[in-house]
């Protein structure tokens, strides 16, 4: 049995082993809450910005807006300019070099700069390169037979680019962009501006599974292109293109360009230049086959400048389409210069002037007008007056002053000497005799409004010279290949030497400016050839120029739906002629 003194002493509280553990694991416990809520409180305040922008970068993405360029549309709403998704091929040499199998494959599809030669060649000069651009704006079609290939070290990259569905046919006038997509020529230069979109980004909150929950409020709005409507039928403008390509390649000429307009309204249907080139190839956007020749190269427009000092005889109330001129001997004396027809044509009349292109005959008249009332003529026509065409280059041709031309001079001027035009300045002017007198402005765009159109010449002053222009198709006149079958048509040949240094050179400018149909006409078209070679009638616009004139006038009328004016037995005669005269050229 224990005694009582042990029982006390058993029962006597133990004293606490190890408290100096305890405390620290308390003062541990208190001290990393105390640093907790220490860094709680920094985070709340000191670092609150900086956590809040972290995770707004982890929870947010932005997501690119993409907005379209806007399209140029022709008259009846076929695209001639297109903004759209092409693509960039580049190279990864150093990897693509290791896997010659694969890249054997490149020769099943047809992507420029991507052949199995192409890849050799680019391994052995860059075997080290990473990145090399190998082809640019690749259609979709072929990018996916490219990636159907799955060849290592062959990246493809989406890029925004504009398409020329009608390529050649227009691009002088369309013109192109860079690799911006942004206008570098032609109406993509002058209207790059409203054309022109702005991509835009829209701001999503995302989840942990990157859905997006909600999007922010802070939209940057995309800014779409405004759409660009022409007045160029396409159909036409194919027309022309083609008949002015033959043209130009029969003459063995070094170029072309032509402008048909509506003479109604001034709406320019056509306008096209040949040698050309395809925007779609962007090494072609250089050289000289770029340049609109129809707005921004000028000539000397030789015989088709006598209408006008024809008009304004009739207009000075001196003259009658009837009123005889003596031509003889074929020449003349003015100033000590010689002013000369290429025949001796005799007593003829005004509208034999313009029949025989007689430069004798209408120097002699012009030389008897008001000369002031004469260049004021000229000037409200158009010529060397600013254009109101929107275009980089447009030119404005150039008229002498009058008070520095000497009598000799303003005789040349009758006969298309001493002032420059453009094509389009020159059949803009001659819509005044298609249009009964009245002249509507010139233009490209579509416009809201019905244009103004004064009144330029007397009516019967422009009915009675579109009859003489008749008389130059005619078997006598100097425009006879102009005709086409089942229509009456007007216009006139002209021919000048062409001026290099100062000084004429053996090279010419073969120019037709022609109306049709004759009974309330729908075209005028003006054709200019540039040193045609093929033999020396060709340096004549009746030879060169009036074919095209013709090819032009008769597909333009079918289109439009003009019913024929006349029996086509009325043109046999006419057509065995011009075979006749065609052989005669030609063997010569």
């Amino acid at each position: 049995m224990k005694s009582n003194k042990q029982k006390n002493k058993e029962n006597r509280p133990k004293p606490i082993r190890h408290l100096w553990r305890f405390i620290c694991v308390i003062f541990l416990i208190v001290v990393i809450f105390l640093v907790l809520i220490y860094r709680l409180f920094y985070l709340e305040t000191t670092d609150h910005h900086f956590l809040s922008e972290q995770g707004k970068s982890e929870s947010n993405r932005e997501i690119d807006l993409d907005a379209t360029r806007g399209i140029i549309y022709d008259r009846n709403g076929i695209p001639l300019a297109v903004s759209t998704n092409l693509y960039e091929v580049v190279l990864d040499i150093k990897v693509l070099k290791s896997y010659p199998q694969k890249y054997q494959k490149l020769d099943t599809i047809d992507i420029d700069g991507l052949s199995v030669n192409d890849i050799q060649t680019l391994i052995q000069k860059y075997p080290n390169k990473r990145y090399y651009i190998a082809a640019k704006f690749v259609t979709p079609s072929k990018i996916n037979q490219l990636k159907a290939l799955n060849i290592p070290g062959v990246q493809i990259h989406e890029q925004n680019r504009t398409y020329y569905p009608k390529a050649n046919a227009i691009a002088p006038l369309i013109g192109f962009t860079n690799s911006h997509n942004k206008g570098q020529d032609g109406l993509l230069l002058s209207f790059d501006k409203s054309l022109s979109a702005k991509n835009g980004k829209l701001f999503a909150i995302e989840d942990g599974k990157k859905q997006a929950i909600s999007f922010a409020s802070n939209i940057k709005h995309y800014h779409l292109g405004q759409d660009l409507t022409l007045t160029i039928d396409s159909n036409i403008q194919e027309f022309a293109y083609e008949a002015l390509k033959k043209g130009v390649v029969d003459a063995k000429a070094e170029s072309g360009s032509v402008v048909v307009i509506n003479p109604q309204n001034g709406q320019v249907l056509a306008m096209a230049s040949y040698p050309s080139f395809n925007p779609n190839i962007f090494s072609e956007h250089v050289g000289k086959n770029v340049a609109a020749r129809s707005l921004i190269q000028t000539f000397e427009p030789g015989s088709t400048i006598k209408p006008f000092f024809i008009a304004q005889a009739l207009t000075s109330g001196q003259y009658t389409p009837d009123s005889m001129i003596d031509t003889n001997p074929g020449f003349y004396y003015l100033q000590g210069h010689k002013v000369r027809d290429d025949a001796n044509f005799g007593n003829i009349s005004l509208t034999q002037i313009l029949e025989k292109s007689s430069n004798v005959g209408v120097s002699k008249v012009a030389l008897t007008l008001d000369k002031e009332k004469m260049y004021a003529l000229l000037t409200t026509l158009g010529f060397g007056q600013p254009t109101t065409i929107d275009f980089p280059g447009a030119t404005n041709g150039y008229l002498p002053p009058l008070s520095s031309l000497s009598k000799f001079e303003f005789a040349t001027l009758s006969f298309g000497y001493a002032l420059t035009s453009s094509v389009l300045q020159l059949a803009h002017a001659y819509t005044v005799f298609a249009n009964q007198g009245k002249l509507c402005p010139v233009s490209l765009i579509i416009q809201k409004q019905n244009p103004i159109c004064p009144q330029v010449i007397p009516k019967k002053v422009a009915n009675d010279v579109l009859s003489m222009l008749n008389s130059v198709v005619s078997i006598h006149g100097t425009g006879v290949f102009a005709n086409i079958p089942g229509f009456n048509v007007a216009g006139k040949t002209g021919t000048s030497h062409r001026v290099a240094n100062g000084h004429f050179i053996n090279s010419y400018n073969a120019i037709f400016a022609g109306i049709a149909p004759l009974k309330n006409p729908k075209l005028v078209i003006v054709i200019w050839i540039k040193d045609p070679t093929k033999n020396h009638f060709y340096q004549y616009g009746g030879v060169s120029a009036a074919p095209v004139f013709a090819n032009i006038a008769q597909h333009t009328l079918q289109y439009l739906g003009v019913a024929y004016q006349q029996p086509l037995d009325q043109y046999k005669l006419l057509n065995r002629n011009k075979r006749w005269l065609m052989q005669v050229i030609e063997n010569n």
